[in-house]
């Protein structure tokens, strides 16, 4: 989390709602065809797509910039399968205790890559999830007569597994990966109030950070609301947003 924020920090110095523009009869018009589970690239560009949220210049998509966002997600696919498919392979079956550790920490790394590179990636997730659980399965085994480390092996779970809902939120995650400076306050626009919650968490421990953030997201409602855009929900969202506590 701490990574999160001093990234998001440095993307925002530099200056979710489905939209209505990536509906089928808006993409007929346009001659866009959108995946029906887009990666990352993809799915910015249907956020941004005649969304008002959006500067004018940003609200439009091409055929051409669609297909090559499409080609960028499908090597970040590639490349992760790829990955995904080598840790299943290097891996023992017996679990060595004294080299899980770094093993563990490969893969909750590849499963982060999974939110981040976006689109088809049940597949890499269901089998990095089975790995996971093989690993903490064994080290239970190990420490099976010793209460102390049994009970840290709980705690670390039981805090792997409280965060897991903001570091495996794919809006959250994909700000990190490829969304561009200029996108980033509008798109937190977007989220939902559980989304918005989940990321001030991310950035508790940093309240100036917060405040920053805050700044940039009300200055762009305010300009949306300015330029007599309606966008539903924005009020409220802005509401939750400008709260002392949330």
């Amino acid at each position: 989390m701490r990574r999160f924020a001093l990234g998001l920090l440095i993307l925002i110095a530099a200056p979710t709602i489905a939209w209505g523009g990536t509906s089928k009869a808006d993409s007929a018009d346009e001659r866009l065809t959108w995946s029906a589970d887009p990666g990352c690239h993809e799915r910015l560009l249907q956020r941004r797509y005649r969304n008002p949220l959006f500067p004018a210049d940003r609200r439009e998509v091409t055929a051409k910039s669609l297909s090559g966002a499409k080609e960028k997600d499908r090597k970040a696919l590639k490349k992760l399968r790829v990955d995904v498919i080598a840790l299943g392979l290097e891996l023992p079956d017996d679990f060595p205790v004294g080299a899980m550790a770094p093993q563990l920490e490969r893969v909750n790394n590849l499963r982060y890559r999974c939110v981040e590179v976006g689109g088809e990636v049940e597949e890499s997730l269901r089998e990095l999830d089975r790995l996971k659980a093989s690993m903490i399965k064994a080290w239970r085994a190990f420490f099976e007569l010793d209460q102390d480390a049994l009970a840290l092996l709980d705690e670390a779970v039981r805090f792997v597994n409280e965060n897991e809902p903001t570091i495996m939120n794919e809006d959250i995650a994909q700000i990190q990966s490829c969304i561009p400076s200029e996108d980033i306050i509008p798109l937190v626009l977007m989220y939902d109030l559980e989304t918005l919650r989940l990321f001030k968490r991310s950035i508790d421990h940093n309240p100036e950070a917060w405040r920053t953030i805050q700044i940039h997201l009300v200055q762009a409602a305010e300009e949306v609301w300015g330029r007599g855009e309606d966008v539903p929900g924005l009020h409220e969202r802005i509401a939750f947003i400008i709260q002392p506590k949330n």
